[in-house]
């Protein structure tokens, strides 16, 4: 197909072809979190906020990811499953796949005991089996200055992925990624020179005021396509 983008949907094996970046076919959709590991299109009906602590002592580890060298690409996520520094949220995939193609993003409501800290979003798959594996992931540093929220846009970078009938879509917030990223210490010092570790406890808002979402590029594919 003359097309100007050649993109590889993983989980489908198969090439499709668009014009533009994202393809016109994908619409970026909001799925918002809350309680207990919820996560639709429909907000949470209440306010809330789910919390954790993170020590910088102990930095979430990175499994595969996607980045260049050893080690890495869609690895097993298991071993990170019981850390308590982390949200989890999922979604049953069930009668048809949900095919991710584009950028990948987070909008979150934040609070933090730090007033320089790091959030970080994981997309995940999580097999029937109980194979958990990192589709993509990505953080940003964030500064609560106030006493207030703080609402911040976070990129996961870019996917084409199909989440297949009887998977899980998963999706785990942490602060930090470590040694894919540097770890935040929570002190605003520069990374390069930073030493003073302080713990922080993090604050995630959900509900209709502070509608902390994934943006997932969602892709219908039409039957005319070819490879």
């Amino acid at each position: 197909k003359d097309t100007k983008y050649n993109l590889f949907i993983m989980e489908r094996n198969e090439y499709f072809g668009s014009k533009v970046w994202p393809p016109a076919e994908t619409e970026t959709t909001p799925y918002y979190i809350g309680p207990e590991g919820y996560l639709e299109q429909s907000l949470p009906s209440e306010k809330g906020m789910l919390q954790y602590d993170y020590n910088p002592a102990d930095p979430y580890p990175s499994l595969g990811g996607t980045a260049l060298g050893n080690n890495v690409g869609p690895a097993r996520q298991n071993p990170n499953r019981e850390r308590k520094d982390q949200l989890v949220f999922s979604k049953s995939i069930e009668r048809e796949p949900l095919v991710l193609l584009g950028p990948v993003s987070a909008t979150l409501w934040l609070s933090s005991t730090a007033e320089c800290t790091s959030f970080f979003v994981l997309i995940q798959d999580e097999f029937p089996d109980g194979k958990i594996v990192n589709i993509q992931e990505g953080g940003s540093m964030v500064k609560t200055t106030s006493k207030e929220p703080v609402k911040a846009e976070i990129s996961v970078w870019a996917t084409g992925y199909q989440l297949n009938p009887g998977h899980k879509l998963r999706v785990v917030i942490t602060s930090s990624w470590f040694p894919r990223f540097n770890r935040s210490l929570n002190n605003c010092e520069p990374a390069t020179g930073a030493s003073i570790i302080t713990e922080a406890k993090q604050t995630v808002m959900y509900g209709p005021e502070t509608p902390s979402s994934i943006n997932l590029p969602v892709y219908t594919i039409v039957s005319s396509e070819t490879n």
